[in-house]
């Protein structure tokens, strides 16, 4: 089945549009934050893209962005539900002609026939085992932050203390 990435940090309105895009036969991945759909838009080929602009992390703007310098195919498929000023709508449609835009609160045929049409006629795409992994990973709660060091640990013994104990990572 076709996948559409939902970001939205509502939670209310994020369960709705999933449920919306369930009822259309489509799987829908929902992520509250900008952080979180870097790192699926990265690994994970969508079949479309329903993303608020006032997003924590990082703003749907910037996804947008992402998705035009790294999967142009992805930009007609993309649809922005805000309430954001309409001067910020308006920079959105004119910097991104193919992008649908609904302003809160939307009709919700309006934005059943927008994911409709978005998906219409894009091929389902195949994924990978990795991408699978780190879809899976995200949707389930995983972040970068909590795999990785934020910053170097301090060793008050200088460097030479580093190599004879563990790295401080972060907890889990």
């Amino acid at each position: 089945r076709p996948a559409v990435l939902v970001v939205e940090d509502d939670t209310a309105t994020r369960t709705l549009i999933a449920v919306l895009i369930g009822r259309c036969g489509f799987n829908a991945d929902v992520v509250s934050n900008g952080h979180d759909a870097l790192i699926l838009l990265a690994s994970v080929r969508y079949s479309a893209l329903v993303t608020d602009l006032y997003v924590p992390g990082r703003s749907g703007a910037d996804l947008l962005s992402f998705v035009q310098a790294n999967h142009p195919e992805l930009l007609p498929h993309s649809i922005v539900v805000s309430s954001a000023p309409m001067r910020e709508i308006d920079i959105v449609r004119d910097l991104y002609d193919d992008v649908r835009v609904l302003r809160k609160p939307f009709d919700l045929d309006e934005l059943t026939q927008a994911v409709i049409a978005a998906v219409a006629g894009v091929k389902p795409p195949t994924r990978d085992l990795a991408a699978e992994f780190c879809r899976r990973s995200v949707l389930r709660g995983a972040t970068a932050r909590g795999i990785l060091p934020t910053a170097a640990p301090h060793h008050p013994r200088g460097p030479s203390a580093s190599r004879s104990s563990p790295a401080q990572y972060p907890p889990l």
